[in-house]
């Protein structure tokens, strides 16, 4: 099954933000783009990310108040949203960088370093990070970080005087607030979150050609070739609607399209404090291939927020139960995110 996934989990320095169309970074394991605040429209900054086997992701923005952001998101740390930690940086055998980072959630924080031209030429130059914490320490290869960080320099330059019309967060009067369009760092944030809690390390993520055509923009996804597993997040407005099992046969429609085999659905209401969702499964033979697949949905004011969990024939997570607790994690992750 083909799945949509968008560049990369972007490092907000704002609370809100949206990608800029067309700004995509790709430079070896690094992807990224730009990102406006939706405050005022404006651009708000360019960040890149990647991978490491040790599952941890490192997140490197170059902001529009000529800071420099560093994140990390990691299994291996237990945080608090808003938790300040104070940190050193070492990069090889240069002057450390101290300061304090900012949890975002339970296992990703981020630190922004004032000091522009030094942080930037310490990690395009620089050929190890370590990051000392009482939360926990981690040691990264800057392999590629030149070439990343100058296409994200550039990203910034080229986007800096980038306008658009901002976002009206307001809801009309009498009406009660919801999230008409979510903001796409959240969507990469629970992706991120997906992927720390299944303790995925070999990961990679699609184009952003692909994921708007086969999801549209409000989307996030990711694949597993060695555990057998594609992720997603998707957000879409509802439209008016009032009962989730009303899109249960369009969403069957989109998950049965890419199979040419034999096809087993089945649905049920899932228990979500404060909102309807619901899960849909299915199962697709083709030949001697069996895919999974677990659509969550739940409905949170005006917008269907769906997590998706496609599970192919050679995916080591071999027990239902085990791919239904994965799937209802990842819902109630996905809620809770950008219901904050």
């Amino acid at each position: 099954m083909r799945l949509l996934l968008a560049t990369l989990m972007m490092l907000a320095t704002s609370a809100e933000a949206e990608y800029i169309p067309g700004s995509d970074i790709q430079v070896g394991n690094w992807n990224g783009a730009a990102y406006t605040n939706d405050a005022s429209g404006t651009f708000s900054h360019c960040a890149v990310s990647a991978s490491y086997l040790s599952g941890d992701t490192l997140l490197l923005s170059v902001n529009a108040n000529a800071t420099v952001t560093i994140g990390v998101v990691s299994a291996a740390v237990n945080l608090t949203a808003g938790q300040e930690i104070p940190v050193a940086l070492f990069i090889d055998r240069r002057a450390p960088f101290y300061g304090t980072a900012v949890a975002q959630d339970s296992n990703f924080a981020t630190l922004v370093l004032p000091d522009f031209e030094n942080a930037l030429t310490a990690l395009q130059k620089g050929r190890t990070l370590v990051i000392e914490s009482a939360a926990g320490s981690g040691t990264y290869d800057l392999t590629g970080t030149f070439r990343a960080l100058n296409a994200t320099l550039d990203c910034a330059l080229h986007n800096l005087n980038y306008a658009a019309s901002p976002t009206v967060t307001s809801p009309p009067v009498g009406q009660t607030a919801s999230i008409p369009s979510v903001d796409k760092t959240v969507l990469f944030q629970v992706a991120t979150g997906m992927i720390a809690d299944m303790g995925i390390s070999d990961f990679v993520y699609l184009s952003e050609a692909d994921t708007t055509a086969i999801f549209g923009s409000d989307a996030v996804a990711w694949k597993s070739q060695t555990v057998g597993i594609l992720g997603g997040v998707v957000t879409v407005s509802a439209d008016g609607l009032e009962q989730l099992k009303q899109t249960d046969g369009q969403d069957f429609d989109f998950l049965s399209k890419s199979c040419e085999g034999d096809v087993a659905t089945t649905a049920r209401n899932v228990s979500m404090t404060d909102y309807q969702s619901r899960e849909l499964r299915m199962v697709c033979v083709e030949g001697q291939s069996t895919t999974e697949s677990l659509l969550n949905k739940t409905l949170i004011g005006n917008t269907v927020l769906y997590t998706l969990l496609v599970f192919d024939g050679t995916s080591q997570v071999s027990e239902p139960i085990e791919r239904q607790q994965m799937s209802e994690q990842a819902a109630l992750r996905a809620a809770s995110f950008v219901t904050e």
